[in-house]
């Protein structure tokens, strides 16, 4: 369906998502100033590709407004960002503890904690919320980077 909507084959659209993706884990890893191997990236894609993946949500009826449409949606909230943030901490304490921290292991500790709590993730309660449709100056529908935000923030919490 998206690939239809912005008028292209699905595998442009695939290829499209897929480096949208890997940009962002490149300024993401660039941002933490660390060598990390390309294979490593890899398996961080990976999981963020997953954990985008097991994401859950509604959309629900639309009322028209005067600007365009109240939109409906139900979130079901995944903890995976939740549960990592509160225990990376530990998970790294626990390595030094055992001699194991190292500038080479940081990362491939991280990834191992974020696996484990992909494998361990659960929806919390759904969320009710609506967006805002309007049409732009193009007659382009869109919602506001703003509400989109909050979607995120629903959808993924802790992100």
């Amino acid at each position: 369906d998206y690939a239809n909507f912005i008028n292209c084959t699905v595998d442009e659209a695939r290829a499209d998502m897929e480096q949208q993706n890997l940009d962002a884990v490149e300024e993401e890893i660039a941002s933490l100033e660390m060598m990390v191997s390309d294979e490593q990236k890899a398996e961080y894609l990976d999981l963020l590709m997953s954990i985008e993946n097991m994401t859950k949500y509604e959309v629900g009826e639309a009322t028209e407004t005067e600007n365009g449409f109240e939109v409906a949606v139900t979130v079901y909230p995944l903890d995976v960002y939740e549960t990592f943030l509160s225990g990376i901490e530990t998970a790294y304490q626990e390595s030094a503890d055992a001699g194991e921290l190292t500038d080479d292991t940081i990362f491939p500790i991280m990834l191992k904690y974020l696996s484990d709590c992909l494998d361990n993730a659960q929806f919390k309660e759904p969320v009710e919320t609506t967006v805002n449709v309007t049409q732009d100056s193009e007659g382009l529908w869109q919602i506001t980077d703003a509400e989109m935000f909050a979607i995120d923030d629903l959808v993924l919490p802790g992100i």
